[in-house]
């Protein structure tokens, strides 16, 4: 049986996976897909929305950086 709390976990775990790619890939908005097809998306809004500010102002950072 799969209780709330398995699922809280996972889906930190994935968020978290989510912001790190989109950091390292310099993106703001990324794709979610279940089973093989695309269930919606995490945009840069999300983040703005959901992290800390000082959380937000890394991703940001690392997003908006000059190359």
């Amino acid at each position: 049986m799969t209780t709330a709390r398995d699922l809280m976990t996972a889906g930190v775990r994935w968020a978290a996976l989510a912001v790190r790619a989109m950091s390292e890939a310099r993106i703001r908005r990324i794709v979610v897909v279940e089973d093989g097809l695309p269930v919606g998306m995490i945009t840069e809004a999300d983040l703005a929305r959901k992290l800390t500010a000082e959380a937000f102002a890394t991703f940001a950072g690392r997003v908006y950086a000059a190359h």
